[in-house]
């Protein structure tokens, strides 16, 4: 060996390769638990099967410690081949959505390892709760998916499913008021994983805070909408009587300055259907019963002055804004004997 000049650090695996102490697999321990080799232990594999006969071919000491080197160093350049298409891979550019699905398994040892695996086989994607520590399932590394491995349940802190990580993406999102982005997230998640735990919050969250932007921006109406969807999916959404009575007034005051009054009315009336005692209700009803007796007083003093033109249409209006008066009704009718016409 020391004919070779081989450096000192690789004296004891090559003792151990000649006498036949050390091969490939054994490796595979110690590749699970650090981080470069559980990037490029499963290329040195692929090594293994076309060098290590070249170890057997020779039984002088110098041809098969030379052998040895090469075979190291062989190891060693296909180990950094498969950390740079580890590092391709890993483009932190590309959206989680676009990446083709994995699964995370954080070890408890003193590195605090995450393993980057394939899709985890658990009935319904749902982790086992309280398995015995002892007990052991199989894993498949991402980027080393022909190999299967056993863990056990003792050496594991914390498993994160790849839906989990979509939903953890999407409610960032939302807090970001990315909401076109967000909702691209949660359109695949209820696709593929309906059932999730949290999805349905999410999708509460993402409709109230974009119904918050539009309001923002004088949107009513797209706000309006979304809030009903909300209220489609839980009327008892302790924030939605607040947002829809906001979002309703506005609707209302803009429908009353374009004189638009049964618009008014009906919305007032989906919202009372829904909240009865919304402060919006019973705000604008008040108002629009306001805006209707001043008319009749009106009418009133035409019907005195025997204008009965202006107070016939003085009443029209206010029966538009709000018929349900009785004074309206009865100074209609009034009119309408004193000068009869066809509605």
């Amino acid at each position: 060996v020391n004919n070779c000049q081989l450096p000192i650090w690789l004296y004891p695996l090559v003792a151990d390769l000649c006498c036949g102490k050390i091969d490939c697999w054994s490796w595979e321990t110690t590749a699970r638990s650090t981080t470069f080799l559980n990037r490029s232990w499963c290329a040195v594999k692929r090594v293994h099967s076309k060098f290590g006969q070249l170890l057997a071919k020779s039984h002088s000491r110098d041809g098969l410690c030379l052998r040895a080197a090469v075979y190291f160093g062989l190891c060693l350049l296909f180990a950094g081949m498969a950390s740079v298409s580890y590092a391709q891979e890993e483009d932190t550019s590309q959206r989680l959505l676009d990446k083709r699905p994995f699964d995370h398994i954080q070890l408890n040892d003193a590195d605090k390892t995450l393993l980057k695996v394939e899709p985890l086989e658990f009935p319904e994607r749902k982790v086992p709760l309280n398995p015995k520590p002892t007990d052991q399932f199989s894993v498949r590394l991402f980027y080393a998916p022909d190999q299967e491995y056993r863990i056990r349940w003792s050496d594991i802190e914390e498993i994160t499913l790849f839906e989990e990580m979509l939903l953890a993406e999407a409610q960032q999102l939302v807090a970001e008021k990315e909401f076109n982005a967000a909702f691209e997230y949660l359109l695949r998640i209820k696709k593929i994983y309906p059932q999730l735990e949290g999805l349905e919050d999410t999708l509460q969250e993402f409709l109230y805070e974009e119904a918050k932007k539009y309001q923002s921006q004088q949107d009513y109406e797209r706000a309006f909408v979304l809030l009903l969807q909300l209220e489609s999916r839980n009327p008892s959404n302790p924030r939605l009587p607040g947002a829809m009575g906001a979002a309703t007034a506005k609707l209302v005051e803009n429908y009353v300055a374009k004189e638009n009054y049964p618009a008014a009315r009906r919305l007032l009336n989906e919202l009372a259907s829904r909240f009865p005692e919304q402060q919006t209700v019973v705000t604008w009803r008040g108002r629009l019963a306001e805006m209707a007796a001043e008319l009749v007083t009106s009418a009133r003093e035409q019907l005195q002055a025997r204008n009965l033109s202006a107070a016939q249409e003085t009443v029209r209006q206010a029966i538009e804004i709000w018929p349900y008066g009785d004074e309206t009704r009865e100074l209609y009718e009034e009119i309408h004997a004193r000068y009869p016409f066809v509605p």
